[in-house]
């Protein structure tokens, strides 16, 4: 299945001079270049923009890549403010100690200015060097600001794919599907309960187990209207004026007209005792 909507990314490529940002900037800006390139020094701050799409659990994602490439000597960094940042790649070379001390000194401070954004510690290992960072020590590091920790070859397309634009993809799809969980409608654990109960206990009435399966379908009730609901299915004496409120409400005229629903209440909630009218259309 294929999201066709391209959803809008911006990337952030943060660290020392010499540790691989522009490596990564070039790997991303050119996908069928997989050649080693040689290294620029970024002046100010670069940036492209180019539509990507992967597979992420059987679904074909479309993202709007904008990337931004930072300066790395303080001299030429760019003054310019990015809106709205998605993620963040705060890249060192693992064979380099001072790029390593740079990022422990800037890393609070741009979490601090980037509160929001997706913070990624990228540790390149670039080939005939030795290392002197340690990988339990940098991943320690970032397990300690809350932040993901990944190594790799910058000059390696492939990895720069595989170990880290993906990925961050994939956890922004992740935290967009939670806020949009969060954000649907969502019952309270008691009425839940409450209505399983009567699930199990009211399977053969009819007219309960339309009304379980609305609130169900839309998820909205109200605790006033929660208490009615089940003073309503427990064959207790109800607030008829609560009850008929809003599209709850509108369900249960649909199939009940307001005088077998007082007879109902009239009767104490003995379903048997009532016929209902067919449901509009």
């Amino acid at each position: 299945m294929k999201n066709h909507e391209a959803v809008p990314v911006k990337i952030l490529l943060e660290g020392n001079t010499q540790v691989g940002k522009t490596l990564i900037f070039e790997q991303i800006k050119n996908i069928n270049d997989s050649k080693k390139k040689a290294h620029t020094k970024t002046i100010g701050m670069e940036s492209f923009v180019r539509e990507y799409e992967f597979v992420n659990d059987d679904s074909l994602s479309s993202y709007r890549l904008m990337i931004f490439d930072q300066a790395g000597e303080i001299r030429f960094k760019s003054t310019v403010k990015i809106k709205n940042l998605n993620i963040i790649w705060f890249v060192f070379d693992v064979s380099n100690n001072h790029s390593y001390e740079n990022l422990q000194q800037q890393l609070d401070k741009l979490k601090e200015n980037e509160p929001t954004s997706q913070i990624v510690i990228v540790g390149n290992i670039r080939a005939n060097t030795s290392r002197v960072v340690e990988y339990d020590v940098a991943k320690a590091f970032a397990d300690s600001k809350q932040c993901a920790y990944v190594e790799l070859d910058a000059s390696i397309n492939e990895q720069v794919y595989s170990k880290l634009l993906n990925p961050s993809l994939k956890k922004i799809q992740d935290k967009h599907s939670e806020l949009k969980t969060e954000s649907s409608p969502v019952l309270p654990k008691e009425l839940i309960q409450a209505l399983r109960g009567h699930q199990s206990m009211l399977r053969n009435r009819w007219l309960d187990r339309r009304i379980l399966s609305y609130i169900f379908r839309t998820g909205y009730t109200s605790k006033q209207k929660m208490d009615e609901i089940n003073h309503f299915l427990n064959g207790e004496d109800f607030n008829e004026n609560i009850l008929l409120q809003g599209r709850t409400g509108k369900m249960i005229r649909k199939y009940l007209s307001n005088d077998r629903l007082l007879e109902f209440k009239k009767n104490n909630g003995n379903g048997a005792n009532i016929s209902h009218k067919t449901p509009k259309k």
